[in-house]
């Protein structure tokens, strides 16, 4: 009877004593199980302010890009399996509640059936190396986690930089939605071309000069156009990388690629040799990546595998040169 007793009296402690010894309620859940109904989610930190908002069908970043699907599906994923795994130890609690309102990163999440979810997350490394979280008001601190996931600072995982949740694609166009093409190789300006698109099977090809390319070959301009469905690059440069500095000393393009689309968008694509510090310290060409500046806007780093389908050379795309 006295353990019994016991187990009862430290039932009741766990269950209705104030925090930090208090045991988490279901109101206390972090997940949001059914993320189909998110229609928002803000990611605020001292620095920066992330607003990814569904419009129209589409994730937005501050109403300004489109979100990468691939960025938004993890996040929705993270979101649905955050779960609370302990209490915040008591000795730690008043630094980490102090720490969760000044330093962490404030979530707001927006659904279509109730109040917003607010809640802080902040990732401890002075003592337990653990991520906590409360939500807004509620006083009541708990370590998360992702179960089966090995990663312990969750923290990180709401990024606060927009280019992270940016979609990483180039250019998507199909064939009938392409205007025009013009290449300009500026190491071979031989090799330029300027290609106007009418109709399917309707071109004009023209060289440097601005002469017309007689009977090109349409069999290769067709195709040539199909590469253009889906191109993407590798990620943005930050203005941080030390890459920055090179490109920045670079006054010219190595070749420049501009697209015009059915709807009058303009995509232009300069590119810029990359470099790279090789084992002996030298610095030599690398041979797999290079830098685009996308519409004199933003620095990418694309993968010559990737770019290499349609920057071609005039040569491709005339019948005598294949033969």
């Amino acid at each position: 009877l006295v353990i019994l007793f016991l187990l009862l009296l430290i039932s009741f402690y766990l269950l209705f004593i104030g925090r930090p010894g208090i045991l988490k309620s279901s109101g206390d859940d972090f997940a949001i199980k059914d993320t189909a109904r998110i229609r928002l989610i803000e990611i605020r930190s001292p620095d920066q302010i992330i607003i990814l908002e569904k419009l129209e069908g589409r994730w937005m970043i501050n109403r300004r890009y489109t979100a990468s699907n691939q960025r938004i599906k993890g996040l929705l994923e993270l979101v649905s399996r955050l779960s609370i795994d302990a209490l915040v130890p008591g000795s730690i609690y008043n630094e980490i509640l102090e720490k969760l309102e000044n330093e962490g990163k404030r979530l707001m999440i927006l659904t279509n059936r109730r109040n917003p979810y607010i809640a802080f997350m902040y990732h401890d490394t002075v003592h337990t190396d653990a991520t906590y979280m409360m939500k807004d008001h509620s006083g009541k601190v708990f370590k998360v986690e992702i179960p089966g996931f090995r990663t312990r600072n969750l923290a990180n995982l709401f990024v606060d930089d927009i280019n992270y949740w940016r979609d990483h694609t180039l250019i998507q166009l199909m064939p009938d939605e392409i205007r025009s093409v013009s290449y300009v190789d500026r190491t071979r300006m031989q090799n330029s071309f300027n290609l106007i698109i009418h109709a399917p099977g309707d071109y004009q090809l023209y060289d440097l000069d601005s002469n017309e390319v007689a009977d090109p070959d349409i069999e290769s301009i067709e195709q040539y156009l199909g590469y253009f469905t889906q191109i993407n690059f590798e990620r943005f440069l930050s203005p941080y990388d030390h890459n920055a500095t090179l490109i920045s000393s670079f006054t010219e393009s190595e070749s420049i690629l501009t697209i015009c689309d059915s709807r009058e968008d303009t995509t232009q694509i300069r590119a810029f040799r990359k470099f790279i510090i090789n084992d002996q310290g030298i610095m030599e060409p690398d041979l797999n990546r290079l830098f685009g500046v996308i519409n004199n806007t933003d620095t990418v780093i694309i993968k010559y595998v990737d770019l290499d389908p349609i920057m071609k050379e005039i040569g491709y795309f005339l019948q005598h040169e294949k033969k």
